[in-house]
């Protein structure tokens, strides 16, 4: 009696994509996902293709301070993939990445509040 279950979708590397065309099907999967997204931002939204991309645009670049919150939301997402990459590799499935750094922000603030004037600093932060 064979028990192994075959997962139900299974992820493997082509080997036989030449570079070329590889590069061709991300360019046409990301044209194709800005495509669709502001597809359905225009049916939410009401507004035409070039409002809804000019406003992501405007709200992302339109000040130094904006762009800065863009490079900051961008390195702290960057910053979860480099944490997550060794589970991956273990073949350790880790979703929520982003919630968890918050989690562990939250206990972090509340640990310093607590014990912040009980305690020598470094031993908080070591906590």
């Amino acid at each position: 009696m064979n028990n192994h279950k075959e997962p139900f979708i299974h992820i493997t590397r082509r080997s036989n994509v030449s570079t070329k065309d590889a590069w061709i099907i991300r360019i046409v999967s990301v044209l194709l996902a800005f495509l669709l997204c502001g597809i359905i931002s225009m049916i939410i939204s009401k507004q035409s293709l070039i409002d809804v991309y000019g406003t992501i645009f405007k709200g992302t670049f339109g000040t130094p301070r904006k762009f800065w919150n863009a490079l900051q939301s961008t390195a702290i997402l960057l910053l979860i993939g480099l944490a997550l990459t060794p589970a991956f590799k273990m073949k350790f499935w880790n979703i929520g990445g982003e919630g968890q750094i918050m989690m562990g922000g939250l206990g972090a603030a509340f640990s310093m509040i607590v014990l912040g004037k009980s305690l020598p600093g470094p031993l908080v932060v070591l906590i």
